[in-house]
């Protein structure tokens, strides 16, 4: 009993020294206790590989350090049994996520701990053990757990991998594996593209959240972003570029989809957030259908666009081809047949004969009536049976032309429009050069397509029937409404020249006859006046100029062929030698 009240004694003094201290002294005692622990630290940081936290907001970057023992580390949740020497909480994060695996100071590997855990490495998902290179970024689940692997034993940069990683670095890299086309690296971007690198990176990593959650609270819905071009919407953004990131949402077991802009998807995605919350906390988070942020009313969908390029307008020529349709994802799903011509005010189709021009500056001033026909579609789905349409806007009306909706397997539109342009301007021809007209295939939505088996899966399950992209390859993400295609220069061009090539040898060939004809008629009949007023009606007649627009050069050719009259007009007689005729034919 004694013993026990010395020892009070001795705790009560010591407990009063230590109040009897000073504010100063016991601020110094804070320090040198945290500068011995710094201390520690960064001579485990110079000589341990370890991961470091990222954040968006620097001051909580680089705050949180996990330090790898040689063995197995395994990282997932804190209720996982074996609890995991790395602990993560937050969607998306399994009990045991990955373990990473330190078998020589130059060998650290890392790899998921349950199939389907989500990790990224440098912006691509792994699936298998992966090596790490120091300056790697390592992405635990969707969206919050962004590391940078550091080994300070081996500090070999891999090549293009800078010394210092930043939040937005890593945001671009993921950016760019997730399939998107926006050159969100490089340097001295317009605003437009600065605008768009902004949405992107803004956007991502809510979309990875909100599929997150929607795994978690197994609702089947599936989000996605898509670059959308402002030439396919009705009500584009007016602060947006030529190219506005949207969402797109898709029924996983319907496969109908939906465009949310990107305001849309923020009000959405913060109601999400709400419904998870209280499904967090045990409470009743199922809402009515009109409330519930992950329903939306069907509605028609882009189901791919094409371009058709204007060139061969400029040069009063026809185009009656198949163009390519894509999808959002760039993938060809079909084609549509489309013959677009120069007409008359009643829609008769003109010859190449009367349009031809072989230098678009002359069509300047003059009237130009030309008429689409849309034919029909091709397509490689077979999910519309509800029918589909064409929509396309010319560059000379203010609003969308639509098709009839057409039911049918190979749905034939037969559609017509005839449109005028009453002077042709220098505008109207660089539209031809460089401008292409966006033609829209829009498909017929219902709930009725719901498949059974579907029904009964999970979401998880129904990703997985889905095509995703090969590991460890980027999949090239394509803008719908096609500003990522082709220039027409390389498209174009060939059928221009192609057409100009078929007529100059049409031409070649007729005036090769009249030279043969001229030469086998008796030399009583060869008469070079008539002679030269038919081939000359025929070089000139319009719309088949063989010798160009360029006058100095017709003058040129008719003064030779004057020279060669007026010597043959000082012979004998009226017929023209062998060899003058020869220089004749030549000269044309």
């Amino acid at each position: 009993m004694e013993e026990e009240i010395r020892a009070q004694l001795v705790a009560n003094q010591e407990a009063l020294a230590e109040q009897q201290l000073s504010w100063e002294e016991k601020l110094q005692r804070a320090r040198e206790e945290a500068i011995a622990s710094t201390k520690e630290e960064k001579n485990s940081k110079q000589k341990d590989p370890h991961l470091v936290n990222m954040n968006e907001d620097n001051m909580l970057a680089g705050v949180v350090f996990f330090y790898l023992d040689k063995g197995d580390t395994l990282v997932g949740r804190a209720d996982a049994q074996p609890k995991p020497k790395i602990t993560l909480n937050g969607i998306s994060i399994l009990k045991q996520h990955a373990v990473i695996t330190y078998k020589k100071d130059d060998d650290i590997r890392i790899k998921p701990a349950t199939a389907g855990a989500k990790i990224k490495v440098n912006g691509l998902i792994i699936s298998e053990e992966v090596k790490m290179e120091h300056n790697d970024r390592i992405l635990f689940g969707c969206t919050n757990h962004l590391y940078v692997y550091k080994n300070p034993i081996h500090p070999t940069l891999p090549p293009g991998v800078p010394a210092e990683i930043d939040w937005e670095f890593a945001q671009k890299e993921i950016a760019k594996h997730s399939g998107l086309t926006a050159n969100l690296a490089t340097e001295n971007l317009s605003r437009d593209q600065h605008v768009l690198q902004e949405q992107i990176l803004e956007l991502l990593p809510m979309v990875a959240e909100a599929n997150a959650i929607s795994d978690e609270l197994d609702r089947k819905i599936s989000f996605e972003l898509a670059l959308i071009s402002r030439e396919v919407l009705d009500e584009p953004d007016e602060k947006s570029g030529p190219v506005q990131a949207m969402v797109l949402v898709k029924n996983l077991v319907t496969d109908n989809m939906w465009l949310w802009e990107r305001g849309k998807f923020m009000n959405r995605k913060f109601l999400i957030q709400e419904m998870y919350q209280k499904y967090l906390d045990g409470e009743d988070h199922s809402l009515p259908q009109e409330e519930d942020p992950f329903w939306e009313p069907v509605t028609d969908i882009i189901v791919g666009t094409g371009n058709l390029f204007m060139t061969h307008l400029a040069y009063g020529l026809d185009f009656d081809d198949k163009i390519s349709i894509t999808d959002y994802k760039g993938q060809e799903v079909g084609f549509l047949y489309i013959h677009l011509t120069p007409c008359a005010a009643n829609g008769k189709i003109l010859t190449e004969e009367e349009t031809f021009v072989d230098d678009p500056s002359n069509m300047v001033g003059k009237q130009l009536r030309f008429k689409v026909v849309v034919k029909r579609v091709e397509l490689n789905l077979n999910r519309y049976p509800n029918g589909l349409r064409v929509k396309y806007k010319m560059f000379t009306e203010p609003t969308f032309t639509e098709t009839e909706n057409v039911i049918g397997t190979i749905p034939e539109f037969r559609h017509t429009k005839i449109f005028l342009i009453d002077e042709v301007l220098k505008s109207h021809l660089d539209y031809f050069e460089h401008g292409f007209v966006v033609f829209m295939v829009i498909g017929v939505q219902t709930d009725n397509n719901v498949s059974p088996a579907k029904a009964n899966m999970t979401t998880k399950e129904l990703r997985q029937l889905q095509k995703p992209p090969v590991t460890g390859q980027r999949r090239r993400m394509s803008v719908v409404g096609g500003l990522n295609e082709a220039p027409p220069g390389k498209q174009n061009d060939l059928f221009i020249l192609r057409k100009k090539m078929k007529r100059l040898e049409q031409k070649e060939r007729r005036l090769k006859e009249l030279c043969e004809e001229w030469s086998a008629r008796p030399e009583q009949d060869q008469q070079f006046e008539a002679f030269f007023r038919e081939v000359y009606t025929f070089a000139y007649s319009k719309g088949t100029k063989v010798a160009g627009s360029n006058p100095n050069r017709r003058k040129s050719q008719l003064r030779r062929l004057s020279t060669i009259a007026d010597e043959d007009s000082d012979g004998d007689d009226d017929s023209m030698s062998s060899h003058k005729k020869t220089n004749f034919c030549n000269i044309l």
